[in-house]
């Protein structure tokens, strides 16, 4: 529809301009779609639609008419500011960070304030329906803060993203490395563009041009990785299959870790009359709080029965391990019994050392005491023996 309407309302419309605008709008507009239709929670689909929205508006300053062409301009510069919020709040379309919500708010300021005044003072031409009046001069300065400002903010978060994918360490899909990487390259490749826009480079268009392909690779990433991560649900039902033959409790856990396709994944059994959890042996442990993994909690009727202590990199996907967790239910609530009786066993073993500990301490505590009684007696009889020796030498006659 947007292109129609420029194709009608322009004798000059630059088609490959067009066609890479599309190339950002339908992607980014499909992609919110499909993230808020399978996370209705989560912000990062209407994130993605507006950001789509944004760059469909902005390409109607390619028409010649001057109510469109007024609306383009105002939104010109608005979808990279849309693209850094998108980044950075990914997945769940909420900002980790204060640093993050100040770059963002940054990059919202200089896209629409900064604009709103640089088209005050006359920058767009004639067609521009919200000039004051023509100052040129003034709005090159705003001009030049502004795309300086959106490079730096847009460079920062960039350096934010490769910080957060060196702290996140192994990612568990290929697709997710994938999508990461292309907001990170699109950031750099927006600040580039900027500031080759406010020093007039000459290589201004292609640059442009390569940077609207990158950006448009993003969302077609994102829904590579919905496909992916619905892909990898399919393990569910191999896992269910499994869970057939009545695993041991140490072949659950591999099954799970197959299934998660997260080696590192540990068990953990809530024992109430213990008021704890254990691992497979029965021996008490605690749930991770090192911000390298995390404890997804089973339960049932509000009330624990085991834990999944998985990688931190499957915090992203709570459909994967809600419907692991489902799967391997009543298998997990089998290996709690079996641990629970683990546990009774160690508590019977350290009681039973405690018993022959104690015995043990009794009959030595009966031997000292014994042994000092008769030190007692034996030290009290040798000094009687001195008492009557010495009354009997004081009573014998002189010689």
């Amino acid at each position: 529809m947007r292109s129609a309407v420029i194709a009608t309302t322009t004798q000059d419309v630059d088609l490959v301009q067009v066609a890479l605008l599309d190339w950002i709008t339908i992607p980014f507009v499909l992609a919110g779609l499909v993230a808020w239709w399978r996370r209705p929670d989560s912000r990062i689909g209407p994130l993605l639609i507006a950001g789509g929205f944004a760059s469909g508006l902005s390409a109607l300053q390619l028409t010649h008419v001057d109510t469109l062409y007024t609306i383009g301009a105002v939104f010109d510069i608005l979808p990279a500011a849309f693209f850094l919020h998108v980044c950075l709040a990914f997945p769940d379309g909420r900002l980790r960070s204060r640093l993050e919500q100040v770059l963002v708010v940054v990059a919202y300021s200089a896209a629409i304030g900064l604009q709103l005044v640089k088209m005050a003072l006359g920058s767009f031409g004639p067609n521009n329906l919200i000039a004051l009046g023509s100052w040129p001069s003034a709005a090159a300065d705003v001009q030049h803060v502004q795309l300086l400002t959106i490079s730096a903010t847009c460079l920062a978060g960039a350096f934010v993203l490769i910080r957060r994918r060196r702290h996140a360490g192994r990612l568990r899909r290929r697709s997710l490395e994938l999508l990461i990487s292309s907001f990170a390259i699109g950031l750099v490749m927006i600040a580039a563009l900027f500031v080759d826009g406010d020093l007039a480079g000459p290589a201004f268009q292609q640059l442009q041009r390569a940077t609207l392909i990158v950006i448009g690779l993003s969302p077609i990433a994102f829904l590579v990785g919905l496909l992916d991560e619905r892909l990898g649900r399919s393990a569910v039902g191999d896992l269910m299959l499994e869970l057939r033959g009545d695993p041991s409790p140490r072949q659950l856990r591999d099954a799970v870790a197959r299934a998660l396709k997260d080696p590192s994944l540990t068990l953990a059994y809530w024992l109430p009359d213990f008021h704890t959890y254990v691992d497979l042996d029965g021996n008490q442990m605690e749930l991770p709080h090192d911000g390298v993994s995390t404890a997804a909690v089973l339960g049932r009727n509000a009330v624990p029965f085991a834990a999944l202590i998985h990688d931190h990199a499957l915090d992203d996907e709570p459909e994967l391990l809600e419907a692991v967790g489902a799967a391997a239910g009543i298998s997990l609530e089998n290996g709690r019994l079996q641990a629970e009786l683990r546990a009774r066993l160690v508590e019977l073993r350290g009681s039973r050392v405690r018993v022959i500990e104690a015995g043990h301490r009794c009959r030595v505590e009966r031997i000292v005491a014994r042994a000092t009684a008769d030190a007692i007696g034996t030290e009290q009889m040798r000094h009687g023996y001195r008492n009557s020796v010495a009354r009997t030498t004081s009573r014998a006659p002189p010689t």
